[in-house]
């Protein structure tokens, strides 16, 4: 390795997830055996997007054609920012030796507002990264780079059609040769347009089949991305979800409902960014089982954010019936949406845990405006179905593991069994208190292991620790105070991204 024993780049508590306007932070790491001859060291904060592709075409030339080759290719700069760490930054003739030792420099840079989503596709990417640079001169220099996730916000409570629910209505004669076998017809629904990666597309089709054939249906997801350059674009489509459903026979009816998993996955449009933009489409086929031309099929986009609808967040909290949330602090105390995003301290997945409070999971009761419910915390995971592009193609080494971008993802299933549980399951040697007036146990403080209550300390803003008041049903009559643990440390995630 010669003198320079080592050269890395670690960013402030190993994160690699930020959004617009946070502050990118860390040290430049240089340990060297001997004394080292350099101009200086200097990091440099580099944020772009970037489109290239390749089509054939014919072209006449003296009477003759050939084919040609063209390639499309566009940029856009978001950021690209030099700063200096140590000796001087020219084109001088200046050089100094760093003597042998082990050193940190510091960097620090706020990233701008409005920055559009990390994307990585076959065409084109969105990457952001911090450059390290050992500049010798007349010599060739060292480098080295680290990427990070910048996530783009996109509030669906702001975007008026990801409430809109999707129907269709249809009906279709199937013809078999010349003659008339019948008609279908089918009514189909999905609830809204607007969802977040962890959740479920729900899907309701009732069908009624009035013809001699079998009914097969099949439900496809897909993620479209067009790539612009110029006057030119170039779509490309990648399927995340395919199944089929059960089938209807002939003369009879059915009512289909199934639900479509959202992988983490970027968000819709890649708002921001003017040279890519991404589309998700769920297509529903329903055709006569040998009859391809009588099919029925709806195309509809369906909007992936990166903050869930406030209602939806209010129902799924609310338990469906099983209980009810009421929020215990004052309205102005509760953190808005507006709260999120929610930065992490992980790097290597969906484990990551949110390192600023992301507010609590306080459900306000129904006369209660919604806009006062917090949002619960995402964890990130990293996307599975995109591949790296390669217009990052330096040989540049690259600190820490190959890069992929990290997405939020909600997993509720989890979120809700565990809040079930705290709640219907009250911790051992509680300390009751009863009330003589109407005869009701109201359970005011939670004791472990029968230690005596300090008074409550301020909350540390690292904490992901809430308080709700759980009304259990009405059969039980009981209210408590629940203290749970909304950290998502303990989320895993498996090779296809599921939590």
């Amino acid at each position: 390795m010669g003198k320079l024993q080592e050269f890395c780049i670690r960013l402030d508590n190993s994160r690699t997830v930020y959004t617009s306007g946070e502050v990118v932070s860390g040290v430049v790491v240089v340990t060297i055996s001997e004394p080292m001859k350099m101009r200086g060291i200097r990091v440099t904060f580099q944020g772009k997007a970037g489109v290239n592709w390749k089509e054939t075409a014919n072209q006449d030339d003296d009477d003759s054609k050939k084919t040609v080759v063209v390639h499309f290719n566009a940029e856009e700069i978001y950021i690209n920012h030099r700063k200096l760490l140590w000796g001087e930054d020219s084109d001088k003739d200046f050089s100094a030796h760093l003597p042998a030792g082990h050193y940190e420099f510091p960097f620090s840079v706020p990233l701008p507002k409005n920055l559009p989503c990390s994307f990585e596709g076959d065409h084109g990417c969105v990457n952001y990264k911090v450059k390290a640079t050992i500049d010798k001169p007349w010599k060739r220099d060292h480098n080295v780079k680290i990427f990070f996730t910048v996530l783009g916000m996109y509030d669906l409570n702001d975007d008026p059609h990801a409430s809109e629910p999707i129907v269709h209505t249809a009906e279709q004669t199937v013809c078999c040769g010349c003659c008339r076998a019948g008609y279908f017809s089918l009514n189909y629904h999905i609830d809204r347009r607007g969802f977040v990666p962890g959740e479920e597309i729900p899907l309701t089709v009732e069908v009624k089949n009035k013809s001699n054939s079998r009914l097969l249906s099949e439900v496809k997801f897909k993620m479209v991305t067009t790539y612009f350059a110029h006057d030119d674009s170039k779509k490309q489509e990648e399927e995340l979800d395919r199944f089929d459903m059960d089938p209807v026979t002939a003369h009879s009816s059915g009512m289909l409902k199934t639900t479509v998993d959202i992988p983490p996955t970027p968000p819709s449009h890649l708002m921001g960014c003017n040279i890519i933009d991404v589309d998700y489409i769920i297509r529903l086929k329903i055709v006569p089982d040998g009859c391809n031309c009588d099919s029925i099929e709806f195309h509809d986009e369906i909007l992936i954010g990166t903050i869930p609808l406030r209602h939806v967040v209010a129902r799924m909290l609310g338990g469906e019936g099983l209980f009810n949330l009421t929020g215990d602090r004052e309205q102005n105390d509760i953190p808005s949406p507006g709260a999120t995003p929610f930065p992490c301290n992980g790097t290597s997945g969906p484990g990551a845990t949110p390192i600023q409070d992301p507010g609590s999971l306080t459900v306000p009761a129904a006369t209660s405006s919604l806009a006062s419910i917090a949002m619960p915390p995402p964890v990130y995971a990293k996307c599975v179905h995109i591949k790296g592009s390669k217009l990052d193609d330096d040989d540049v080494a690259t600190s820490g593991d190959a890069f992929t971008p990290q997405y939020t993802f909600y997993n509720w299933k989890q979120l809700m069994a565990r809040m079930k549980e705290q709640a219907h399951r009250p911790p051992r040697d509680q300390m009751m208190e009863r009330d003589e007036t109407d005869g009701n146990v109201n359970t005011q403080v939670v004791i472990e292991n029968g230690a005596t209550p300090e008074p409550e300390q301020p909350k540390d803003p690292g904490t992901s620790e809430s308080d709700v008041n759980v009304t259990l049903n009405a059969r039980q009559g009981t209210n408590m105070t629940v203290r749970f643990d909304t950290s998502v440390n303990e989320l895993h995630a498996d090779d296809d991204g599921r939590v």
